[in-house]
């Protein structure tokens, strides 16, 4: 549960974050064999203009 609350900078942070960890083909543990929701929510936050940049995957310590 996140103690900060709900931004929408925490938000365009979770999708940029999924979007890049799906990169290439990558799955991620929300991943199921006939799709991802995370990845198609974090696609459609994207698609509604939202400014998502994609930067690399920060595997430990990463924070918005």
């Amino acid at each position: 549960m996140m103690d900060e609350g709900w931004t929408p900078q925490a938000m365009w942070w979770s999708a940029n974050m999924t979007i890049t960890g799906h990169a290439g083909g990558q799955r991620c543990p929300q991943c199921r064999p006939d799709g991802c929701a995370q990845l198609a929510w974090a696609m459609q936050q994207r698609e509604a203009g939202h400014p998502i940049s994609v930067v690399p995957v920060l595997l430990a310590g990463a924070r918005p």
